[in-house]
């Protein structure tokens, strides 16, 4: 047992009592009703506060809800979400719910660190958000709590802070830029983002740049990108180099696969994509010099 399964026994998989889970809670009132007798106590450097691991955590404006500040150590927060809601358990043994407080503010924090470590791994920012996202669900459930209904108390403050964020354009600098960059959402930072000198390929070798990724039905991956001339937009998949859509403008390529899209269905679609000869986009770049 290390340090980290001490610290959070479901990262490594393990069960969570209804006992025990009111034992924790009952302990954590206990403490936030003597916080709340002393007075609140001062905040740290920057006005941060620490994770249960005694890594940083800082409010802000994040238009994308939260992100990793450039020291690569502190998470970042949008001030406009709450950082605990109630939300419905079920308790494992009997299956009886109630309602529960469920920490925000902690849950994004670990969703946040999964995927620094996944980018940090070399996975690209879709592969890590997915990875982290499933990570952060899986501790829900195992917790006793409905990921679905969680995410959808929290859809009005991620609204809100997207909402922000593009008239103001003022989240920021702070945290780090891929995932702006790779939305389209650039326009939310403060510094404007990075100039964007990510590529992807099709299969012929020409390049297309500017990539924000998406998904067809909810379900397969894509990118959408301009071609290096300025000619047109394609919507790409990235795993083939296959073009699957082709428009002047990227909302109307975009608008053209979601037509195609749900014109075949999902199960033919995911089949379409399939039969593609896979060739990453490591390899195509490697075949073709670039």
């Amino acid at each position: 047992m290390t340090d980290e399964t001490i610290k959070n026994p479901a990262s490594a998989g393990f069960f969570i009592s209804h006992d025990y889970y009111d034992a924790m809670c009952a302990q954590v009132c206990a403490l936030q009703a003597l916080l709340q007798s002393m007075g609140s106590p001062p905040a740290a450097a920057g006005g941060a506060t620490e994770n249960r691991d005694g890594l940083p955590m800082r409010k802000d404006d994040v238009g994308l809800v939260a992100g990793v500040a450039q020291d690569g150590r502190t998470t970042v927060h949008d001030h406009g979400k709450p950082d605990v809601i109630e939300a419905t358990h079920t308790a494992p043994e009997s299956g009886e719910q109630s309602q529960r407080p469920w920490n925000v503010q902690e849950s994004h924090d670990y969703h946040e660190r999964v995927e620094k470590a996944e980018l940090d791994a070399g996975k690209t920012y879709p592969e890590a958000h997915r990875v982290a996202t499933e990570a952060e669900h899986a501790r829900m459930r195992q917790m006793g709590f409905d990921p679905n209904g969680i995410e959808e108390k929290l859809k009005p403050y991620y609204d809100e802070a997207a909402h922000r964020a593009r008239a103001l354009g003022n989240t920021t600098a702070d945290v780090t830029g891929e995932p702006y960059q790779d939305s389209g959402e650039n326009k939310m930072r403060e510094d404007g983002g990075e100039p964007d000198r990510r590529f992807v390929l099709d299969r012929d070798g020409d390049r297309y740049v500017e990539p924000v990724h998406g998904k067809l039905l909810g379900s397969v991956e894509v990118v959408t990108a301009r071609a290096e001339d300025g000619s047109a937009y394609a919507v790409i998949d990235p795993n083939s180099g296959a073009i699957f859509a082709t428009a002047r403008r990227r909302e109307k390529a975009d608008r053209d696969a979601d037509a195609k899209a749900k014109r075949m269905g999902l199960r033919r679609l995911q089949r379409l994509f399939e039969e593609q000869p896979a060739m990453s986009q490591q390899q195509l770049r490697e075949k073709f010099g670039a």
